[in-house]
C-alpha cells in the first residue's frame, strides 16, 4: 500500500502527521477527522504483515450392532469445529483484509448424526432405512468492531450509524474516491458480520424384492433444509450494518475530482454518499 503525497491537508488547515499505519491519529479522542497520514513530500510506502490462521479438528465415530444374522443397526456421529483469524490491514483503524476475506475472527462447527438399520424379512425381501441430521453453525465478525462497540454512534457521534444488537457494532466505512485509490477506513467488508445456523434432515426407507435374476426396489426419501442466516446481502459500495460514507471531492474542485479534493471534503465532513444496511 502506498500513500501518495497530497496538498489536501494544507488546503483544509489539517495538522500534519508522520507516515504511520494509523490514518486518523486523533480519531478516537477528538471525534473529528483532523489527523491524516497523507501529506508527505514523497510517496510513503507502508509495509505490513499479518498472520492468517485456520484451525480445524475433526472427529468421526461409528458403532455397528448385529443382534442376529438377519438384522443390523448402526449409528454414526461426527463433529468438525474450526476457527479462522483474518486480521485487517490498518490495525485499530480497520481497513480490509490482506486476502480479501472476512475480517476478524470466524468460528464454526459442523455436526452430523446418522442412524440406520437393515433387516432380511425373507430370502426375497430386504428392508433398510436410515436417518441423517446435519447442523452447521458458522460466523465471523471483526474483533476490532466488537471492541469498539457502537463506534459511529457513540464515539464519533454520527446519527444513523450502528444499530441495535451486537451485529451492528463497529466502525463505519470512510472511503475516499477520485484519482489514485486510497485505503478505506473502518470495517470495509460489507458482508461482515455473518452468522449461519443451518439444519438439514434426511431420511429414507427402502424395500428390495428379489425374484430369480431380477431385483426391484421401492422406497421413499425425505429431505428438509432449514436455513437460518444473518448477513448483509445488499452490501454494494459502502452499504453495511455500521454505516458508510464516500468522499468523492466534487464539492471542492471545479474540475475532475482527485484524491486531493476527495480528502479535502473529508475534513469538513461533507460526504457525497451515505448509506447503512439493515
Amino acid at each position: 500500500m502506498t500513500i501518495q503525497p497530497t496538498t489536501a491537508a494544507v488546503e483544509s488547515g489539517l495538522r500534519l502527521s508522520p507516515c504511520s499505519s494509523v490514518p486518523f491519529c486523533s480519531w478516537r479522542q477528538r471525534r473529528t477527522l483532523r489527523c491524516y497520514t497523507v501529506p508527505l513530500p514523497e510517496p510513503c510506502p507502508i509495509q505490513a504483515a499479518r498472520t492468517l490462521s485456520y484451525n480445524r479438528n475433526s472427529s468421526d465415530s461409528k458403532i455397528t450392532y448385529i443382534p442376529t444374522d438377519r438384522t443390523t443397526f448402526f449409528g454414526r456421529y461426527s463433529v468438525d469445529p474450526f476457527t479462522v483469524a483474518d486480521p485487517q490491514e490498518l490495525g485499530a483503524a480497520g481497513g480490509g483484509t490482506f486476502d480479501g476475506g472476512q475480517a476478524g475472527a470466524a468460528a464454526g462447527r459442523i455436526q452430523n448424526i446418522g442412524l440406520g438399520a437393515s433387516h432380511v424379512i425373507t430370502q426375497h425381501l430386504v428392508i433398510d432405512t436410515d436417518f441423517g441430521y446435519t447442523r452447521q453453525r458458522a460466523g465471523a465478525q471483526s474483533s476490532i468492531d466488537i471492541a469498539d462497540g457502537d463506534f459511529g454512534l457513540s464515539t464519533l457521534g454520527i446519527p444513523g450509524t450502528n444499530g441495535v444488537g451486537p451485529n451492528y457494532v463497529g466502525q463505519p466505512i470512510f472511503a475516499l474516491s477520485g484519482g489514485t485509490a486510497f485505503s478505506s477506513l473502518g470495517n470495509t467488508n460489507t458482508g461482515n458480520p455473518f452468522l449461519f445456523r443451518d439444519n438439514q434432515y434426511t431420511g429414507d426407507v427402502n424395500l428390495s424384492w428379489t425374484i430369480g435374476a431380477h431385483t426391484t426396489k421401492y422406497g421413499a426419501e425425505y429431505y428438509h433444509f432449514a436455513l437460518n442466516h444473518f448477513q448483509p446481502s445488499a452490501g454494494a459500495g459502502v452499504n453495511n450494518p455500521r454505516g458508510g460514507f464516500v468522499f468523492q471531492g466534487g464539492m471542492t474542485t471545479n474540475t475532475t475530482a482527485t484524491l486531493n479534493s476527495a480528502a479535502s471534503t473529508a475534513i469538513p465532513k461533507v460526504p457525497a454518499l451515505m448509506s447503512a444496511g439493515v
